[in-house]
């Protein structure tokens, strides 16, 4: 029982409103503020979360409260990680691969407004979005780094550096900002035509803020423009620092299943029980459909009818 009423505790932190977050006098920026007036006003659960993600989805913004060193990957777009949908696995869906712990990173996919493609990786038709690092609610952890970006999936289990390094040990595909690769057009004139592994991916992270990420990060979403059909039908590829296994307070905002998929919506709900058994809080489940089209827009949707843990 007390392990049931920590968790009760850590949900209402959780929820904490902005105004309250104010009164505690707990930072919060100005791009967090603006979501939460475009979704202040929807008091369901499911639907706030799914209001987020629609905001999100639409903000195309190059840097965070106005900080070349806060890149819009922390304030706007969907962060989501394609998962395994075999309902007859063992493992938690939310913890870090094998492959990922011996890395030190972690794969996810980046989709936006204006950073379109129409599948996941490996096709996998079920997975869990986390927060922008700066919406993250108070009391789940916003320090995982995403520590860089690629236009294309860039097989990074086979790079070094936690994935944003050389891959396969050549040259010409260690970091963009070491070969003075800083624009898109720069990227898309030494790399178009190859193949994601065979690319440079962009620095989205830096100590000490040696590095303008919010430059990268814009030339990353402008190479996939570039690059048109071929971004389109293939998906980017961000790489978060790796967390702890079974860790109850990572900045997960949903679980998904792709439009249409019965066996990824048998998957989520798995998801979600799993999830909830564990920690005792409740995780929405959102319906995604990718674009059709270059130029389409991703959809997304809630329904308490997929949902299978009550709230």
């Amino acid at each position: 029982m007390l392990f049931k009423f920590i968790f009760f505790v850590f949900f209402l932190i959780l929820t904490v409103h902005p105004l309250d977050a104010k009164r505690n006098n707990i930072k919060i920026s100005v791009d967090y503020e603006k979501r939460e007036r475009a979704c202040g006003s929807v008091t369901d659960r499911g639907d706030k979360i799914l209001c987020y993600i629609k905001y999100d989805y639409s903000n195309t913004a190059v840097r965070c409260d106005q900080d070349d060193n806060k890149p819009g990957v922390l304030c706007s777009g969907v962060i989501f990680r394609g998962t395994d949908s075999d309902l007859n696995r063992s493992f938690h869906s939310w913890n870090p691969s094998p492959t990922s712990v011996i890395s030190g990173g972690v794969s996810f996919s980046y989709l936006r407004k204006d950073s379109s493609f129409n599948k996941t990786a490996y096709g996998y038709v079920t997975g869990f979005i986390f927060y922008p690092m700066l919406f993250t609610p108070v009391g789940m952890d916003s320090s995982i780094k995403v520590l860089c970006g690629f236009p294309l999936d860039a097989w990074t289990s086979g790079r070094s550096d936690k994935g944003c390094g050389e891959y396969n040990s050549l040259s010409d595909t260690r970091p963009c900002i070491e070969q003075g690769i800083e624009t898109a057009s720069q990227w898309y004139d030494t790399y178009h035509g190859r193949s994601g592994q065979n690319t440079c991916g962009f620095t989205l992270y830096s100590s000490g803020n040696a590095v303008n990420t919010s430059k990268l990060f814009d030339a990353m979403i402008k190479s996939q423009i570039l690059l048109k059909e071929s971004s389109f039908d293939e998906q980017n590829e961000l790489r978060l620092e790796v967390w702890s296994q079974d860790k109850a307070d990572i900045p997960l905002e949903a679980f998904f299943y792709l439009s249409g998929s019965s066996i990824g919506l048998k998957s989520s709900q798995k998801d979600q029980e799993d999830f909830y058994s564990e920690f005792s809080l409740f995780i929405p489940i959102i319906e995604v459909k990718f674009p059709d089209s270059i130029g389409g827009e991703a959809e997304f949707s809630f329904s308490k009818n997929d949902q299978v843990v009550t709230y």
